[in-house]
């Protein structure tokens, strides 16, 4: 009996000694956006972009910002603007919050909801009648 009981202790104490507590802490599971990153606008319905710049940063805590150079009919330059972003499914909703370029004609907050994929290169949004691709930076 007395052997039995020494080497369950002598297990317990293993099971104890073996765990190392800096080991056991959880870590916190990572929350990457699957459209976070810089993106750079190629195209907008098929047309490659000429004269025209936009880099849109979209980052993990589903905000953003864009920058223009260039102009287009609807979008004056330099511009910039800000929002918050978010993706369910295959929707990516994005919220402009702030904007400061030539009068668009916009108010804000505005709201886009567009179906989107995305690869580890190429960015496509869709909305309706409109097409943008944008490529990683």
């Amino acid at each position: 009996m007395k052997k039995l009981t020494l080497v369950m202790i002598a297990a317990i104490l293993v099971m104890f000694l073996g765990c190392s507590k800096s080991s056991d802490s959880p870590t916190s599971p990572s929350t990457t956006s699957p459209v976070a990153g810089t993106w750079n606008m190629a195209s907008e319905n098929g047309v490659p972009l000429s004269g025209f710049t936009m880099t849109i940063v979209i980052n993990n805590d589903g905000t953003w910002t864009y920058t223009t150079t260039g102009a287009t009919s609807s979008i004056g330059a330099p511009c910039t603007g800000s929002g918050t972003s978010s993706t369910s499914g295959s929707n990516l909703t994005i919220v402009t919050t702030a904007e400061n370029c030539p009068d668009t004609g916009e108010t804000y907050p505005n709201t886009e909801i567009n179906t989107y994929t995305v690869t580890a290169t190429t960015l496509t949004m869709t909305t309706t009648g409109k097409i943008t691709v944008f490529t990683k930076q």
